[in-house]
């Protein structure tokens, strides 16, 4: 057998369980389904026992050898729907039928079977059946001298094993991989996949597993060349060749034959050869376990020089038929022992045969990993094709955000210039407006200074000739303060005097004209006022004028005006405090706080307006 029977519960027999009965068991299934129409219902699904009789019908005759039979009746249960059958017991119909087909011999069928189980198991999620058919199909590579391949399958299949933390199947696949390395010539990698299967041997605590473990171990070491550190392997276990089946003690045996022909004791080889017929008592002569006795025959004929012996025993193995041996190593063996005993003319024949052999295995190599190379680069072709078309259709995901973001980058364009123009437009409106309110200015200021106050002159020169002081002194005064208006309504010059000189200038008249309310300006900050532009100026000069001019009238006491700033930034504020009933100048609906607001907007600063313990405070920044 190529599994192991004790895999689980579906691999028992009991001989209480006839043939009929098994077959009235798979009557009964067949019939339950048939009336049930497919509708099974999840609560009567096959008991433990049911499954385990109807995995019977298929464990049995493969486990006896009848592997036509055990074929037969997989393939009648593996027609069933799929709800008669679950699907671990429909994977293990499947995996003993596979191992059917490779017993029989039928190495073709095995081999594609081996791809069915392996894709049901990924598809149903058993995870042993994808293991146990990457294992027989490994075991099919071999027997073709595909070791590559072999090792390649015994591989994944021992990845998912340790994925899936079944010791049992890694012990097996580890022990598999050595064998494989060992028939390639990787013996290091051999001996280091025999050492693991031989450590999780004793983790499992088998004993017989941990025999022919070391038998395999043996076996690389020989092939190697090192015979005696195979012996040395092999002979501590020695003693457990009793406790075992005779199959085991064969395999323990070979090595140890092949170590002692390596070293040319030939006394040690009839000693271990004694102990294989011993073993051999009961199996068929015509048994594949007779060939390790045949050979070893043979090659003792050989080193003795009884080479008519030698081909007595070669013919003997050509009888039993040398599985998984290399045709042309037969026939080279065989042309060898012919020339030896003069029969050049076979012998030449044979050797014939043997490079003929040798060809017809190659060009099969070749055949199959031409084949195989095929099936994979249909499959690279096929995800070349879906990475092509992920390519694709990331391309066009890229160009349809590429759209996407011009159409929004325009979008945010169109509104930020919409905004400059309303702005612009605004601040067009603002300077207008200023610039009405300048030329008004100019205006009323010209016609105080022209009309009104000259004829307040012409009035207090006639009153001091009329001999009355006390009215041309109050003319006098009216014309003075006419006068200072006037010079106020027009627009500074700031061609030589800077902001501050002109602030200064206008709260010196006016402490000078006002009596009981004074105006007080500091300079607290680092700003350069002095960098100003002269419409920058023009503007502040007006803001500050029109501040306090609201602040005299509106507050009750001295007003301060604070200029302030840094390198980059100034701070321009006019503080008084307000009297009882006073109407707040934020809630006047005057010419002043408009053009304050207009001014502000022309200078791109920023107005804020609050009121703190009876004190208005107006801040301009920017």
């Amino acid at each position: 057998m190529l599994l192991s029977c004790t895999r689980t519960k579906f691999w028992l027999w009991h001989p209480s369980v006839r043939p009929y009965t098994l077959i009235a068991v798979l009557l009964i299934v067949i019939s339950a389904v048939c009336t049930g129409c497919g509708k099974r219902p999840a609560s009567d699904q096959l008991s433990s026992d049911e499954e385990e009789a109807i995995y019977l019908l298929v464990g049995q005759p493969c486990s006896e050898g009848d592997y036509t039979t055990a074929i037969a009746r997989a393939d009648s249960l593996l027609i069933l729907p799929p709800i008669a059958l679950s699907d671990t017991l429909r994977a293990f119909i499947m995996i003993d039928r596979d191992v059917a087909l490779l017993e029989s011999g039928d190495f073709d069928r095995g081999f594609t079977y081996a791809d069915t189980v392996i894709e049901f198991g990924r598809q149903h999620g058993v995870g042993l059946a994808i293991m146990q058919g990457l294992q027989n199909r490994g075991i099919i590579s071999r027997r073709r001298g595909d070791y590559e391949s072999a090792i390649s399958d015994y591989t994944e299949a021992l990845e998912i094993a340790i994925a899936e933390q079944d010791k049992e199947m890694e012990q097996t696949l580890a022990e598999m991989l050595a064998i494989a390395c060992g028939e390639r010539g990787r013996y290091e990698e051999a001996l280091q996949f025999g050492r693991q299967a031989l450590r999780l041997t004793r983790e499992n605590g088998d004993s017989l597993g941990e025999l022919s473990t070391i038998s395999t171990i043996g076996g690389i070491l020989a092939r190697d060349g090192r015979f005696e550190s195979a012996i040395s392997e092999l002979l501590p276990y020695r003693h457990r060749l009793a406790e075992v089946r005779p199959v085991a003690r064969i395999k323990y045996l070979t090595p140890l034959l092949r170590a002692y022909l390596g070293l040319d004791s030939l006394k040690r080889v009839r000693e271990v050869l004694d102990e294989t017929y011993e073993a051999l008592e009961g199996v068929s002569e015509t048994s594949q376990s007779y060939l390790v006795a045949v050979n070893t025959e043979a090659e003792l004929a050989r080193r003795e020089g009884r080479y008519a012996d030698q081909w007595k025993w070669l013919v003997r193995a050509d009888s039993i038929g040398a599985m998984g041996t290399g045709g042309e190593m037969i026939y080279s063996t065989r042309a060898e022992c012919l020339a030896n005993l003069g029969r050049y003319a076979e012998a030449y024949a044979m050797e014939c045969r043997a490079f003929a052999a040798l060809d017809s295995a190659r060009t099969d190599l070749n055949d199959s990993r031409l084949s195989e190379l095929s099936v994979r680069y249909d499959t690279l072709s096929k995800e070349a094709d879906i990475v092509r078309l992920k390519a694709q259709r990331l391309l066009w995901a890229l160009v349809a955000l590429g759209c996407i973001v011009v159409i929004a980058v325009g979008v945010i364009c169109v509104i930020a210039v919409r905004r400059r123009l309303m702005r612009r437009q605004e601040r067009e409106r603002q300077e207008e407006y200023v610039r009405g309110l300048e030329q008004e200015r100019q205006r009323m200021g010209r016609e105080l200074h022209d009309d009104i106050a000259g004829s307040l002159v012409g009035l207090q020169w006639q009153l001091q000739a009329a001999d009355a002081p006390e009215p041309a002194h109050r003319v006098a005064e009216i014309a003075g303060r006419v006068r200072r208006m006037s010079h106020e309504l027009m627009p500074p010059q700031f061609g030589e005097r800077t902001l501050t000189q002109m602030l200064l200038d206008m709260v010196s008249r006016i402490n000078t004209s006002r009596r009981g309310q004074r105006i007080e300006l500091t300079d607290e900050g680092s700003f350069d006022w002095e960098l100003l532009s002269a419409e920058d100026s023009h503007e502040l000069y007006r803001i500050v004028q029109e501040a306090v001019n609201n602040a005299l009238r509106h507050g009750d006491g001295n007003v301060t005006v604070t200029l302030d700033g840094d390198t980059d930034h100034f701070s321009l504020s006019v503080t008084n405090p307000l009297h009882a009933g006073a109407v707040r100048p934020e809630n006047s609906d005057g010419v002043g706080l408009r053009s304050l607001q207009a001014r502000v907007a022309i200078l791109g600063a920023e107005l804020r307006v609050s009121e703190d313990k009876g004190y208005f405070i107006l801040t301009i920044t920017r």
